[in-house]
């Protein structure tokens, strides 16, 4: 029989098992017969027509064909037989053959005295009458089966669904990352020529005075530009689940103490003290980010002097540890205007700030507070807003988790020694695509006394590599012909004494997953776009020899 039964017996089987059974074929004639049913009906044997011998009462059928009879499958049936000494109750079931169908029945029989009229004794019955058990078995199962397949294919139709919905998530996920990427490159690339040309007048001098001063506005508007910027794309990369935090050595208290001396020259300017407390238990060295926890820093205390037109701000650095576990801690009190009870949390949202009136009188975009409660969720801690404990102003607040680690001078080196107005000696190396960026890159590396050679795209840049020496290489990301992980792969394996050149990405694609390609394809160091002088020197530090003299 067909799946939906569930039961192949032979006919064997049915003679022993079901002394009440009836097999007929696709011409309605009876294949075969129970031994008992053909005791008491003789005419009930196999040949025999089955409208000749036999007839459904319930339901009431007149005429039936094999079909009718394959459609009543599963359903309750009463046959009445030829002498009318015995009714059948029952249920036809599918053979395994399609041709055949078979009938699985009990006789109704009320008593003794109705058992001896019908002339059949107990001996004529299987020990056990297994029909009813078979027939809900077949039943149970049947809906079992129905069941099951409903539900496998709902299943199958959801997951089909829930496959659809994933691809397109992660192919939207795919474009707002190649859209990030994309949009932080084409943003950066112009604010390095902007930046980058005001920085190569400040530092090659000749300017009277007017002139510097216009030159330093250009310089602070293009810093608060590029601050928005990174703001944006800060909060779109969190948003997006983008961001990853690093994990290395760091000394918490330089980190504090740079941020502090950016904000010095202002605070002193407008008559604010600028108090820095650094709690001894802090250790020199602890395992964090550093780049972020100095970004959450920047802005609550450019926040706290923002806001601050008299008085003071200080900022607290503070440390415990709880067996494994270590915590740093950083508050920035001020003395300003404060925040009203009721905008606390409400100032945590993105775009959001206290009033209408901050966004009129002080700018901003709303997202600095949002991204540095991010930031500071994403390292294990909570940021916090609260009166000032001593009076009027506010009191921003937060501890993260951090790893102690042994203090080397190769893990936390110290504070760096200014640069910017050294001088250094080599052959450096530009491939730049971009005609305004080569002529940055060439008057910064000028004015730091080195000897400058550009080309336009990574197959040069092999080129020029393999065929004469070089000090350094400064590699952008993306250029034609070849783009800087691939010009860095050919240099780096290539059969040439010049192939272990140190070569450092100087690129506009400041992504986690950019930096991480470029040291892969073997770069020694990374600079991102716009490129600060301080930076650029600490990077020719590294690299290249001290010049003496002119």
């Amino acid at each position: 029989m067909d799946d939906r039964s569930g039961f192949t017996l032979s006919p064997q089987h049915l003679a022993e098992a079901f002394p009440f059974h009836l097999v007929v074929d696709r011409d309605l004639r009876i294949a075969s017969v129970g031994a008992s049913i053909a005791k008491v009906c003789g005419a009930v044997r196999p040949g025999a027509v089955w409208m000749d011998v036999a007839r459904i009462v319930r339901p009431r059928l007149r005429n039936v064909d094999f079909e009718i009879l394959q459609a009543l499958c599963g359903r309750g049936l009463v046959i009445a037989l030829e002498n009318e000494r015995l009714s059948l109750r029952g249920h036809f079931v599918y053979e395994a053959e399609p041709d055949r169908l078979v009938l699985l029945a009990s006789p109704f029989v009320a008593s003794s005295a109705e058992l001896a009229r019908t002339g059949l004794h107990v001996s004529d019955f299987a020990l056990h009458d297994a029909v009813p058990d078979l027939l809900i078995a077949n039943r149970v199962r049947d809906t079992s089966l129905s069941d099951a397949k409903r539900l496998a294919k709902r299943l199958v139709e959801k997951g089909e669904a829930l496959e659809v919905a994933r691809s397109a998530a992660e192919a939207a996920s795919a474009a707002k990352s190649r859209f990030l990427a994309r949009m932080s490159h084409e943003l950066r690339t112009p604010m390095n020529g902007i930046l980058g040309m005001a920085e190569v007048l400040l530092a090659e001098g000749g300017l009277d005075a007017r002139q510097e001063d216009s030159v330093r506005v250009m310089c602070g508007s293009s810093g608060a530009l590029l601050e928005i910027i990174n703001d944006l794309l800060d909060y779109a990369r969190i948003e997006a689940g983008f961001l990853e935090l690093e994990s290395r050595p760091m000394s918490p208290a330089e980190v504090l103490l740079d941020v502090v001396s950016c904000f010095r020259h202002d605070a002193e300017s407008r008559g604010l003290q600028l108090e820095v407390e650094i709690e001894p238990a802090v250790p020199r060295c602890l395992v964090g980010d550093p780049k972020r926890l100095r970004q959450v820093m920047v802005n609550l205390l450019g926040n706290a002097l923002k806001f601050t037109h008299c008085g003071s701000v200080r900022a607290r650095l503070g440390f415990r540890s709880e067996g494994e576990r270590a915590r740093l801690s950083f508050s920035v009190v001020d003395t300003g205007v404060g925040i009203d009870e009721g905008a606390r949390d409400r100032i945590f949202e993105p775009f959001v700030q206290a009033d209408e009136e901050t966004t009129r009188q002080f700018g901003g975009t709303g997202l600095g507070l949002s991204i540095s409660r991010q930031l500071v969720e994403l390292m294990g801690g909570e940021l916090r807003c609260a009166a000032n404990p001593e009076g009027r102003g506010s009191c921003f607040a937060f501890e993260i988790d951090v790893k102690q680690v042994e203090c080397t001078a190769q893990a936390c080196p110290g504070p760096k020694a200014v640069l910017e107005t050294r001088r250094f000696a080599g052959r450096v190396l530009i491939a730049e695509d971009n005609a305004i960026n080569r002529k940055v890159a060439e008057r910064l590396l000028q004015h730091f006394g080195c000897e400058v050679h550009s080309v336009e795209n990574g197959r040069y840049a092999v080129e020029a590599v393999l065929r004469e020496p070089w000090d350094l290489v400064l590699m952008d990301y993306h250029m034609p012909e070849l783009d800087g992980v691939q010009a860095t792969t050919c240099i780096r394996g290539a059969a040439s004494e010049r192939s272990g050149v140190p070569i450092v990405a100087m690129t506009a694609s400041v992504r986690d997953e950019d930096r991480q390609s470029c040291f892969e394809a073997g770069m020694n160091g990374f600079l991102g776009k716009p490129v600060n002088r301080q930076h650029l020197a600490d990077v020719l530090a590294q690299w290249l020899r001290p010049r003496v003299g002119p």
